[in-house]
């Protein structure tokens, strides 16, 4: 096959693969970032991309008070953990709405409950079989990634998708 033959194939076959996307947001200039680089680079999804905008909120209804022998935590009532679980999803995806719109592009909002979010966008990326993860990234390096709590470690050890990890410059995230 001519090189140019092979590298179109290439292209058509990458296009392909990016047609079920996800965006994972944590209400972060870090994941803005995702947001930002999915925007300027939407020409590399399919035509009529599925992108969806995934965040995770805590699972207010099995917190559990430390030292207690795990008891569960009390709270006021359920609907006062439902409009924290809202409010903390608004504010995590308003700012990716905003931008998603100004670019003429449409996405689908997954609100996921847990208390590990790693796991749960992980198994939610695998669940929906999706193309490609992204994900804002403080970019500490192997040292501090290497502490458990890293999302973007978790999710990669959890998954089995492919991740992009985009790095937002130090000076944009302090001005976000």
């Amino acid at each position: 096959m001519p090189q140019a033959a092979a590298g179109r194939a290439r292209h058509t076959r990458t296009q392909a693969r990016l047609a079920h996307g996800g965006i994972a947001l944590d209400g972060s200039a870090y994941g803005l970032a995702a947001i930002r680089y999915a925007v300027r680079h939407h020409e590399r999804f399919a035509t009529q991309p599925t992108l969806r905008l995934v965040h995770v909120v805590p699972d207010l209804f099995s917190v559990v008070m430390p030292g207690l022998s795990d008891a569960p935590a009390p709270l006021d009532s359920p609907q006062k953990a439902l409009a924290a679980q809202s409010a903390a999803f608004e504010k995590a995806l308003a700012p990716a709405r905003r931008l998603l719109a100004e670019a003429g592009l449409a996405a689908t909002e997954v609100c996921l409950t847990g208390n590990n979010a790693g796991d749960e966008i992980a198994v939610y990326a695998k669940k929906k079989r999706l193309d490609l993860l992204v994900m804002g990234s403080h970019g500490f390096g192997l040292l501090k990634s290497a502490v458990p709590g890293s999302l973007a470690t978790r999710v990669a050890a959890r998954g089995d998708i492919p991740l992009l990890l985009i790095r937002a410059a130090a000076r944009r995230c302090a001005a976000a």
